[in-house]
């Protein structure tokens, strides 16, 4: 039986995930666009109705206040897709903070930033609002999270694998050619010790202080495939720690920047509410003082002036 001809397997053949990029595009597209609309609205809401009148179009065997109970409902999902103030609790409250906002002068956007520190039965900001100082306290601290993080990246990336001789309970940096007991970023490496050196065992017990123990088993771990495997899953366990450890940092940090956003946003927000409150007493002023310069400018016109004025006969007026 002649042998198969497989050199057509590769056009033949491919990956599920390459054949079917035309389903799993809008797959995800699908999955982004719910998460955008769970994270505008704050609620499943949107998702369930939509279910429902897709399965039951008509809705004239519910209670008529149910009906208006979830007609309100689609409106306020509306304002907070809309708007972003997915905090908004009701529909009423929704209309006094739109209604703040626009007494204001106020950009929905930069009031949904703050939502977290908005009082939606005031209408207006909490009293825990944050101030320049507490703002630049947490921009300081995520800066610093995130330089802490990427420096453990930084560490973990240079760091060869780290292991542990049970029988002495001390820590070794082995690379696959040399072996040198951990310390601070790595100082004294005049005390490690490389392959080549594991043929005198109590020679290189002696100079480098090491137990002679500790000194067998690394030199095992540097002669051995198996030993060399060893050090390969030490170091990729570590790496994957060090991913896990910077990626919570990360998060940490991202966190408190997104609360730095909000806290920013509440002082723009009292910031645009001075100026707005400055402009009106402005022109409070203004029309107060073109009034009061009319009211004068009336005063002055004497009476005969005024029967003179009314009096003349329009060819005395040419």
């Amino acid at each position: 039986m002649p042998l198969t001809d497989l050199s057509s397997l590769a056009t033949a053949s491919t990956t599920w995930l390459a054949a079917d990029w035309k389903f799993l595009l809008p797959v995800f597209a699908l999955f982004g666009a719910a998460v955008w609309v769970r994270q505008r609205t704050g609620s499943s809401h949107v998702f369930g109705r939509t279910i429902l009148r897709r399965f039951f179009k008509s809705r004239s065997t519910q209670p008529g206040r149910l009906d208006d109970f979830l007609d309100e409902r689609d409106k306020l999902m509306e304002f907070r897709f809309l708007t972003g103030l997915k905090s908004a609790p009701t529909i009423a409250a929704a209309e006094r903070m739109a209604q703040w906002s626009r007494r204001n002068d106020l950009d929905i956007d930069l009031v949904s930033r703050a939502q977290g520190f908005l009082d939606f039965n005031g209408p207006g900001l909490t009293a825990k609002s944050p101030g320049p100082k507490a703002v630049a306290a947490i921009e300081a601290a995520s800066v610093l999270i995130a330089a802490i993080a990427a420096f453990v990246l930084f560490l973990g990336a240079l760091t060869p694998a780290v292991v542990r001789v049970i029988a002495s309970d001390r820590h070794y940096v082995v690379e696959p050619n040399r072996a040198q007991q951990l310390s601070a970023f790595l100082t004294g490496g005049n005390r490690g010790f490389s392959k080549r050196h594991c043929s005198d065992v109590d020679a290189v017990a002696s100079r480098t202080g090491y137990v002679k123990s500790d000194v067998e088993v690394l030199c095992g771990l540097l002669s051995d495939d198996e030993g060399l495997a060893a050090i390969d899953e030490a170091r990729t366990a570590q790496l994957w720690l060090i991913a896990a450890l910077a990626t919570a940092l990360l998060v940490l940090a991202w966190q408190l920047h997104l609360l730095r956003t909000r806290a920013q946003a509440v002082l723009d927000l009292r910031t645009r509410m001075t100026e707005a409150l400055v402009a009106r007493g402005e022109a409070f002023l203004a029309r107060t003082a073109s009034l009061a310069l009319h009211a004068r400018s009336s005063q002055r016109l004497k009476p005969e002036d005024l029967t003179k004025a009314t009096s003349c006969r329009p060819d005395q007026t040419r």
